[in-house]
């Protein structure tokens, strides 16, 4: 059902939790209905120094979330804005059809980004 690749990110959660000194925010889903995605970065001169996500939700989703934290650091900004489903699917080694929402919500957050508060 999971590749073994998303099954090695969704263990690892490397880049799981919320970020102090985080200069940006996104955010995609709601919160108590359905899955959703937080993410925190750390950008300096417009490199994503440290990227963090947060999410309730199956494997499928933890792991788009530390393989979209683990693709951006030492990134520029500009190229997370550009990051799309298909690239994120990739980088877990896709995910079963049911699970089709869990990339791009990983894409969506990255992609709808604000100054964090």
């Amino acid at each position: 059902m999971y590749s073994e690749r998303l099954l090695r990110l969704f263990h690892s959660r490397a880049h799981a939790g919320s970020l102090d000194g985080a200069t940006h925010y996104g955010e995609a889903g709601t919160p108590g209905q359905g899955p959703y995605l937080r993410l925190w970065l750390r950008v300096e001169d417009g490199t994503i120094r440290e990227a963090r996500y947060k999410t309730y939700g199956c494997p499928a989703i933890i792991a788009c979330g530390e393989a979209l934290c683990a693709w951006a650091e030492g990134r520029r900004l500009a190229e997370l804005a550009a990051v799309t489903e298909a690239a994120v699917a990739d980088w877990v080694d896709g995910v079963p059809e049911e699970k089709a929402h869990c990339p791009r919500l990983a894409a969506e957050a990255g992609t709808c980004l604000s100054l964090a508060r």
